[in-house]
């Protein structure tokens, strides 16, 4: 498959079980752990997708989420959103921001994200 996707998340173990789901389903994943190397890395890299944490350190999920979207290069890289925020607002405001999907972090599994990604990728083709 081979397809790139970023995951821009700073928890270890976290960041640790999306990396591992998705290499096993065959795609190409980089990582960030803070906001600021995460931008770096979307215009370095170009993933494909990415997997946005919104609250990480040095810039927030969703200034980048913004920053993204007001980018004609990069503005069609599809973005989901990770958040332990659940609520409706929030969600609401990502996917406004272009965001294409969410995933609430107590109530998705890895399996999930990977099924995402194929769904995605399969989109593609």
């Amino acid at each position: 498959m081979s397809e790139k996707i970023l995951v821009i998340e700073d928890d270890v173990v976290l960041r640790k079980g999306i990396i591992t789901i998705l290499e096993l389903e065959g795609f190409d994943v980089i990582f960030a752990i803070d906001g600021e190397e995460g931008e770096r890395m979307i215009r370095e890299e170009k993933p494909r997708m990415v997997i946005l944490d919104l609250m990480l350190p040095k810039k927030k999920g969703v200034d980048i989420l913004a920053d993204l979207n007001s980018s004609k290069e990069f503005a069609n890289i599809p973005v989901y959103v990770l958040t332990v925020v659940g609520k409706m607002d929030t969600v609401a405001d990502c996917l406004e921001a272009g965001a294409k999907g969410y995933f609430i972090k107590p109530d998705t599994s890895l399996k999930q994200i990977a099924e995402v990604a194929k769904r995605e990728f399969a989109l593609k083709q």
